[in-house]
């Protein structure tokens, strides 16, 4: 008896019952390096997402395509 088929079963039903949610963001700034201060290695080439004045996540800058009324690039913007 084949048996995988009652793992990958339910595996597929869960993936395909995942909700496609979305965040409205008040700011998203992207291609910037974050420093978090406990001297763990520069997280460098991230996007940073901001709801309600705080950081809710942030993600390495990839293909993942980012719009938005509020959106900055950083790209070369340091001092």
């Amino acid at each position: 008896m084949n048996y995988s088929i009652y793992i990958y079963l339910p595996l597929l039903f869960l993936l395909g019952c995942s909700p496609n949610t979305s965040i409205d963001y008040d700011l998203i700034i992207t291609n910037v390096n974050i420093i978090d201060g406990t001297g763990a290695p520069i997280m460098t080439n991230q996007n940073v997402f901001i709801k309600h004045s705080q950081i809710h996540r942030h993600s390495i800058n990839s293909d993942e395509k980012i719009s938005g009324e509020n959106v900055i690039d950083g790209t070369n913007r340091h001092h």
